[in-house]
């Protein structure tokens, strides 16, 4: 059931004009501490591939539960195995209403296309707004099975997601049998995915991240986006400085505070108090050393609404506030909180009022998140 929880030492007054909280940790996606039962279903892949999650999963009645089944290059996915029955070579399985425990396995066969399509510099370009340059640059190639490279070879290009500009839908590979495409981020999204397509032979999709701050349903804040799994993150970011974990909502945080500025909170669907590689972004976090800005300029020092002070950068951007609060949590702060948005602004006491922290949210949600990171709860090392 989706909810939201409050520690046993938060107090919350509510009330038409104002909401005053106390050492207050808020979920947005949560799930109460199940009482229901659980069921496993246990996934295993052959050789030259994988199964994603893997081993045994618990999963609550009624639940769904998908699988996602990849080859490794040079393979196929040869047929999937649900529980001593195939179902073909299926790139993904969904389990619907789990009322019982179930096996998946996934088995691989050697493709018979010797060609081949690969990225010199892997899968995950990091970029900014308006800007074509990419970091690492894209260079993609055509070899055989062998190493050996093509030159004159037409790759394609096509956006999978993303509001931006790919320099062209097709090139022709130079005499080292490469193309060099580009990518402009523009337009609402700050991630795109291209596949780059070797004509009957391969495919290879690439994966792309501007370092912005973009609010409402795609929600992204540094290169973390609303729903991207812990894994996902890590190509972009590293490993954490530590993993946090709720005590009291399953919620995990992938703090990466120190070097980037920037908090990831999962959403602990594996009800095991640990930050699994497929579980998802629910919530992030923008702290005081976070340089972005949303494209309205707006960011952390932002001025905000300061009684007998003007209007600051963030009310002449967003408007007035749906709610404002007197947080007492050391260090004391104003929080602005903009429900149609998604976006909780936390601001010091000085005059203006100036942002030290940001919290984006799932837009319209009754109560978003509210806790401030300068508390963190307790702290587990994985």
């Amino acid at each position: 059931m989706n909810c939201l929880q409050f520690n046993s030492r938060s107090r919350l007054t509510f009330g038409l004009a104002a909401l005053s909280a106390i050492a207050v940790t808020a979920v947005l996606s949560c799930s109460k501490k199940p009482t229901e039962p659980t069921f496993p279903i246990t996934a295993s892949a052959g050789a030259h591939g994988s199964i994603s999650p893997s081993g045994t999963v618990s999963v609550r009645q009624g639940g769904n539960q998908t699988f996602t089944i990849t080859p490794d290059s040079g393979y196929l996915v040869f047929d999937v195995n649900v529980d001593n029955t195939f179902v073909g070579p299926v790139s993904t399985y969904t389990f619907t209403n789990v009322t019982a425990s179930h096996t998946i396995h996934a088995a691989f066969v050697q493709s018979v296309q010797p060609d081949r399509l690969s990225a010199d510099n892997g899968l995950y370009y990091k970029g900014l707004m308006d800007s074509s340059t990419l970091l690492p640059q894209l260079v993609l190639r055509a070899t055989d099975a062998w190493g050996n490279r093509f030159a004159n070879r037409w790759i394609r290009l096509i956006k999978l997601a993303g509001s931006g500009v790919i320099s062209a839908d097709s090139l022709i590979t130079d005499s080292e049998g490469a193309i060099r495409p580009t990518y402009t981020f523009s337009g609402q999204f700050g991630h795109a995915v291209l596949r780059a397509i070797l004509p009957q032979t391969d495919t290879l999709d690439l994966y792309l991240r501007a370092n912005t701050m973009l609010w409402g349903d795609s929600a992204q804040g540094e290169y973390i986006k609303f729903g991207d799994q812990f894994s996902f993150i890590k190509k972009f970011d590293g490993m954490p400085e530590r993993i946090d974990v709720d005590p009291n909502a399953w919620l995990t945080y992938a703090v990466y505070e120190n070097t980037r500025g920037v908090v990831a909170v999962l959403e602990d669907i594996n009800i095991n108090s640990m930050a699994d590689e497929w579980e998802p972004v629910v919530s992030v976090i923008l702290t005081m050393i976070y340089p972005g800005r949303f494209r309205n300029g707006v960011g952390i020092n932002s001025t905000i609404y300061t009684p007998g002070v003007n209007a600051g950068a963030v009310d002449s951007a967003f408007g007035l506030a749906d709610t404002v609060y007197f947080d007492a949590v050391s260090p004391e702060a104003w929080a602005y909180v903009y429900r149609a948005e998604g976006i909780t602004f936390f601001a010091d006491q000085q005059t203006p009022r100036r942002v030290f922290e940001i919290h984006l949210f799932a837009p319209q949600i009754t109560q978003p998140f509210a806790r401030r990171f300068s508390t963190p709860t307790v702290e587990s090392v994985q």
